[in-house]
């Protein structure tokens, strides 16, 4: 069945706040970003761009006898009918009503599990149940709260981080440290406090490495780990990229995420979630020095850039590994690791950079 791609990236937002307006910069990045598909878009699919079709050629991509799919920005030339899939980057209610009012086969879960899947609060309790949880965690529902945690919890030196319930990646989210939050802090808090039922507190650890866990959960059957691939990101926890692949040591070093992930996609199959799924866990070192696994870091239940950087294995030759890289400072080190590595643009802003192992 041919599909129909949506890149409805804002997608938390969506969930609690429904539509807004975005602005010139972020309509830019929008139309740079819906060439995302292209990792597992065919020929015969449509991807939705209502802000423009992208910018740059493809000729990379094409000059590997690529097909691409068709970008349309206008409603009228979209296809009808239900053998047509909507698929996007994850369900929202308004998306549902839209993609039926096409004909439109749209195979969604119920959105208030959707939206209950996703939400920080729910990983925190799934943490705490499996006994995995970072110590001094917590879920915090007034200004009050966070001022006596944080006075509890956090040392004089020591840094923490405050999520609210819903958001993705670096998003809606707040550092702080020391056991007295400053006004900056507390203002934000104010705001979350109103907008939903609580934020995430969290310790912030020294960090070793992070990978994306990417599993499949269908309505009935046990859930499938599609991939693991390993994340790239800079000092401050923001995602730049991912390796496609892992193996060897490393892969070893992450089957206890996947022993735990395998739990979570079960309960969350249960909740009545199914479609795609990304676990975010990490390794990283703890004050006494010891090398920890937190399988559990993040939990979205939709598609992810980890499932986008699976996809674009069909461009990666046996025997070669690639890296997805959002930062052309990070193609140049790979590409100066590797002198013959082949680099592909994928989106305005992406670069695949394959390599020998």
């Amino acid at each position: 069945m041919p599909r129909v791609f949506l890149s409805n990236f804002d997608f938390e937002h969506q969930l609690t706040s429904g539509h807004r307006e975005l602005s010139r910069d972020a309509h830019k990045l929008a139309a740079d970003l819906v060439s995302t598909w292209l990792s597992i878009a065919n020929a015969e699919d449509v991807i939705w761009s209502p802000t423009g079709v992208p910018t740059f050629d493809f000729q990379d991509l094409q000059s590997r006898d690529f097909q691409l799919p068709r970008f349309i920005s206008r409603e009228l030339d979209l296809p009808d009918g239900e053998n047509w899939e909507l698929v996007p980057w994850g369900w929202t209610s308004d998306l549902v009503k839209w993609g039926s009012s096409h004909g439109w086969t749209c195979p969604a879960p119920p959105i208030e599990i959707v939206q209950h899947v996703n939400s920080r609060i729910f990983r925190w309790q799934l943490e705490h149940e499996l006994g995995i949880a970072l110590p001094g965690s917590a879920v915090l529902r007034s200004v009050e709260e966070l001022i006596a945690h944080t006075a509890e919890h956090a040392a004089i030196g020591t840094g923490w981080v405050l999520k609210a319930n819903f958001g993705m990646a670096g998003r809606e989210r707040i550092l702080g440290r020391g056991p007295h939050p400053g006004d900056a802090v507390l203002n934000w808090a104010r705001k979350r406090f109103a907008q939903s039922e609580g934020v995430v507190f969290e310790p912030w650890v020294d960090r070793i490495s992070e990978a994306g866990l990417q599993w499949n959960i269908p309505p009935t059957g046990e859930p499938q780990l599609l991939g693991i691939t390993p994340l790239l990101t800079d000092a401050s926890g923001t995602y730049r990229g991912s390796r496609l692949s892992c193996a060897g040591e490393e892969l070893a070093a992450w089957q206890p995420a996947v022993e735990k992930t395998l739990q979570v996609a079960r309960r969350v199959q249960l909740c009545g979630y199914w479609g795609p799924m990304g676990l975010d866990a990490m390794q990283y070192r703890s004050a006494d020095g010891q090398v920890r696994c937190r399988p559990l870091q993040d939990l979205n239940a939709r598609y992810t850039m980890g499932r986008m950087a699976l996809g674009l294995s069909r461009f990666v030759p046996a025997g070669y590994e690639a890296d997805w890289l959002h930062d052309p400072r990070l193609v140049a080190s790979v590409v100066e690791a590797h002198p013959a590595a082949t680099v592909l643009q994928t989106t305005a802003r992406s670069w695949l950079v394959i390599h020998s192992a």
